[in-house]
């Protein structure tokens, strides 16, 4: 037998199944296995020499925000397991804004080394563009998106093939927004500008985008 709309909980905790506030609309993940192996003199792998690799779980969670405010914690534990690789969010004048989460979950919440810093990312729900991140426009906002990158730093145990305790580590977080409107866009101080679009067509309205980023931890 098929199921459908099965979900039963937000591995994250950050949504809800079956409520409009924010609402879990897709969760995928599970496992997540590298192998060392290796072969004999005759050319026949060796069964017992195979190694398990850093053994996560990897999820991905996707939200709708209809109400309240989704807030994603970066660089330390999420929902007392996971640490977020990953996040980004969009919202439309015709839609309500969306966000997607991606996190890992080592062997044990003692893998993670925690940044020394509070750094989180809220994201407003709500219907139309409700989150600008800084930005304005005498004119009404398109859409506008946001990522965060990262960087990773990873120690090995030296025998077990798992990581070391506090073995995982981010830092250098970088968040990168863009945003379209119908006049133009002007970016907050911080801002640093990637690229500014003037766009212009026969059959179209005269459009204005940018695209910038800027640190979320920086000296």
């Amino acid at each position: 037998m098929v199921d459908f709309a099965t979900q039963t909980a937000d591995p994250f905790g950050l949504g809800v199944i079956d409520d409009d506030g924010i609402v879990v609309t897709d969760i995928v993940g599970g496992p997540r296995r590298e192998q060392v192996e290796v072969l004999a003199g005759n050319a026949k792998y060796i069964e017992d020499a195979v190694v398990n690799l850093r053994p996560i779980e990897e999820w991905s969670v996707s939200y709708e925000l209809r109400v309240g405010t989704l807030t994603v914690p970066f660089g330390a534990l999420l929902n007392s397991a996971y640490l977020v690789t990953s996040f980004s969010a969009s919202t439309s004048s015709d839609g309500y804004p969306t966000a997607s989460v991606t996190a890992i979950k080592p062997s044990a919440a003692g893998m993670i080394k925690a940044y020394p810093a509070s750094v989180t990312l809220g994201i407003g729900g709500g219907f139309g563009v409700v989150e600008k991140f800084g930005m304005t426009s005498a004119s009404s906002f398109i859409s506008t998106g946001v990522s965060i990158s990262m960087l990773t730093a990873e120690a090995m145990h030296e025998t077990s093939g798992d990581f070391e305790t506090a073995g995982i580590y981010h830092y250098g977080f970088k968040q990168e927004v863009t945003g379209e409107a119908y006049a133009t866009i002007t970016l907050p101080g911080d801002a640093r500008l990637t690229d500014s679009d003037t766009r212009e067509g026969r059959d179209s309205w005269t459009t204005y985008a940018a695209s910038w980023w800027r640190y979320l931890d920086a000296i």
